[in-house]
């Protein structure tokens, strides 16, 4: 027999209909799931590194591709028979595959997620280290949001600091799309 004297928990209201969502952001995903989401938790949104970030490691994915054209001048290489030379080009290729495969499930999995109830920072280290640090939407005392340089402007993205009264004092969101507009929701939803 379910208990009658239970308070109703007083969710926190959705962010305005003036303040819309950036199309950048995962709004209100369906299907969407995290480790430490509690039943009652709906997500309102999904923040993601822009897309710009993984420009770096893209164009080094490219131009690493193309170094084994390169090893017959490598004096080392030429003189390996042939066997081994497949050997070694099969070997440099399964590296940068293994290279390119990493740095997108970092960017893939670095999420932070603003929830009816808290907001929560996953960060992956590598792929056997992942640290979840959250707070609760009550707990929130700032939120600051930095753009600093040129490429960052024109793009529009930075970092969110949000400041807490917990144990965790800062939860930091790294160069996340619309900085202002995503700053301004948690400041509406606290």
């Amino acid at each position: 027999m379910p208990d009658l004297y239970v308070a109703k928990q007083k969710l926190s209201p959705k962010p305005s209909a003036q303040t819309t969502l950036p199309k950048t952001l995962l709004a209100q995903p369906v299907n969407i799931r995290f480790a430490t989401q509690k039943n009652d938790e709906i997500i309102y949104f999904v923040l993601r590194k822009h897309w710009i970030t993984n420009l770096g490691w893209i164009i080094s994915g490219i131009l690493l591709f193309f170094i084994p054209l390169f090893f017959i001048y490598f004096p080392v290489i030429a003189i390996l028979p042939n066997r081994y030379k497949i050997i070694v080009f099969i070997g440099w290729y399964l590296l940068l595959i293994a290279f390119i495969f990493e740095k997108f499930l970092s960017w893939f999995f670095n999420v932070g997620i603003v929830t009816n109830q808290r907001v929560v920072d996953i960060d992956f280290y590598g792929l056997l280290y992942k640290e979840i640090t959250d707070a609760e939407l009550d707990k929130i005392e700032d939120v600051t949001d930095t753009q600093i340089g040129a490429i960052r402007t024109i793009f529009d993205f930075g970092n969110i600091t949000v400041q807490t009264a917990g144990k965790k004092e800062m939860i930091e969101f790294i160069d996340i799309p619309n900085p202002r507009k995503v700053a301004k929701l948690l400041q509406e939803l606290r």
